[in-house]
């Protein structure tokens, strides 16, 4: 299975709309080179949505792509060390995380 294409899909839950556009303003500006690593390192594809079929509900989802899983671990490193160097600034955030892994096992485009 070392050959399979994985994803990682991560909801994150917010407590008011100021506070998920506070977010998205930050993290999607600030992680730029976060994200041409992980490219180079083997994501395919980093897709983020908001969920808006949840009344009441502040909530976005990240649905990342890898080519394998090294790709994917190797990715995963970047994030924990990108999460620990931006810590401080990160915990500025008052959010809800559940993350999901997956192999891909039927894709139809």
């Amino acid at each position: 299975m070392n050959d399979a294409e994985f994803t990682s899909y991560t909801i994150i839950e917010f407590p008011s709309e100021a506070e998920m556009e506070f977010f998205l303003s930050e993290r999607i500006s600030k992680s730029t080179s976060l994200r041409d690593s992980m490219k180079k390192s083997g994501m395919k594809k980093w897709v983020t949505s908001r969920i808006f079929n949840k009344d009441n509900k502040f909530v976005i989802a990240n649905s990342l792509e890898y080519e394998s899983q090294e790709a994917y671990e190797n990715c995963n490193e970047l994030f924990e060390q990108h999460v620990a160097k931006n810590r401080d600034e990160l915990s500025k955030h008052t959010v809800k995380i559940q993350s999901y892994r997956g192999i891909v096992i039927f894709e139809h485009s």
